[in-house]
């Protein structure tokens, strides 16, 4: 097997790959750009939110929520607006 390059994203410290199998789109992160990735499989885009704070790792919600790990705690972010919202700090 032979590796391959699928996106050239320039990633500083990249983690916390979490496939979605339903959307077919890996999200992961970038902890000390900071910013989220969200590279769509059928599509061959990734698509990078910058999320303001250090994130360690991502996580899907049931209803398609996204949670992040994030220095000062665990918080939801919204992809639209850009923001997050801590659930604890």
């Amino acid at each position: 097997m032979k590796a391959e390059l699928l996106v050239d994203a320039q990633a500083n410290l990249g983690e916390g790959p979490w496939w979605d199998e339903s959307s077919g789109q890996l999200y992961w992160v970038d902890i000390n750009r900071p910013a989220l990735h969200v590279f769509d499989a059928a599509t061959g885009r990734d698509h990078s939110y910058d999320v303001g704070a250090m994130v360690g790792t991502v996580v899907l919600g049931r209803s398609g929520a996204i949670y992040l790990a994030v220095k000062e705690g665990f918080a939801r972010f919204d992809m639209v607006s850009g923001t997050l919202a801590y659930l604890a700090r």
